[in-house]
């Protein structure tokens, strides 16, 4: 993967950031975000997660390359994540190049790379690419049925809270569609969500969802779906966009009972504090200073816009505090 590169200083090129660019790279965040301090699913054996690691390989030039996520286990192992969608030459050199990277940034750790595989099957056996082979953890979610898992977990249900390395296998399930339709696969999948630990519950029901959004066919199935996304992190551009016209409008609709501009002025206003609160809990006393002192229509539903994208609290103070 790679990004564009900007001149700094004196010539020298500096990486832009690096932006999600497809449903693989949204898929990646989504439920690699959910691993650390979790069992590594789907790999017999894995260790637990403890740490995020700096994924960039800075000597692949001439541009910057970024695996899908690497971690540090509590084994003192290295762990690659890579979600592919498609096979190619070009793709086997670029995990090869990471897998080998890693091995020599860390050459007293073991270092594994997990390979799953969506629309078709991957290589079974080793990758070769020239003088390089490397054997990698092997998943096909084509072979993974969603109704098997979910009878699993059902199954499991009545024993007691899930255990934390569930997260990832749940968050799959979207991926993992095969005759049921998307809609009841993510009514049957969400509750079971609630079976987990508190923390990661609402991740969970939001990787679900964000996965499985593009999937569903009816206007009024994605508006059940952005219903259950208020107030929730999301990704993916279309659903960003819908899910934000879904909270202006709510804000038109309430405004006209209090007086149009006014009204809609509260309502948006209310929006981003009850967004902000829905999801990092608290509301910083100069974020509701900032929010109540505006007058500006446009600039507070700005700052709706950015607290529904930021990824951290901090984030979305700096979006409201940075335009007052």
């Amino acid at each position: 993967m790679s990004s564009p590169r900007r001149r700094g200083q004196g010539g020298r090129a500096v990486p832009e950031p690096r932006q999600p660019r497809d449903f693989k790279d949204r898929a990646t965040r989504w439920i690699s975000g959910l691993l650390p301090g979790a069992r590594v699913p789907l790999v017999r054996g894995g260790p637990r997660l403890v740490q995020v690691l700096d994924s960039r390989m800075w000597e692949m030039a001439p541009t910057q390359q970024e695996t899908d996520r690497t971690f540090l286990a509590e084994d003192d192992s290295i762990w690659t994540f890579e979600f592919q969608f498609r096979e190619g030459g070009a793709d086997y050199a670029r995990m090869a190049g990471y897998h080998t990277s890693l091995v020599r940034l860390h050459p007293s750790r073991a270092v594994h790379t997990v390979v799953f595989w969506g629309e078709r099957q991957g290589p079974a056996g080793p990758l070769r690419v020239e003088q390089v082979t490397f054997e990698p953890h092997q998943v096909f979610l084509q072979e993974m049925v969603a109704e098997a898992e979910l009878e699993r977990w059902r199954g499991s249900a009545g024993s007691g809270p899930f255990p934390r390395e569930a997260a990832m296998a749940l968050a799959m399930l979207p991926l993992m569609r095969h005759t049921l339709t998307m809609r009841r696969l993510l009514g049957a999948a969400l509750p079971l969500a609630d079976r987990l630990e508190q923390d990661l519950r609402a991740p969970v029901r939001a990787a679900m969802l964000c996965l499985g959004y593009g999937e569903l066919q009816t206007p009024r199935d994605r508006a059940w779906a952005r219903g259950e996304l208020m107030g929730m992190p999301v990704l993916g551009q279309e659903l960003f966009e819908d899910l934000f016209q879904d909270y202006v409008e709510k804000g038109r609709q309430e405004g006209r009972q209090e007086g149009r501009q006014e009204g809609e002025l509260l309502q948006t206003r209310k929006l981003v504090l009850e967004a902000f609160e829905a999801r990092f809990a608290e509301v910083p006393v100069p974020v509701r200073s900032a929010v109540a002192d505006s007058k500006d229509l446009e600039q507070i539903s700005g700052w709706l816009w950015a607290v529904v994208r930021a990824r951290d609290a901090a984030e979305a103070e700096r979006a409201v505090l940075g335009g007052h």
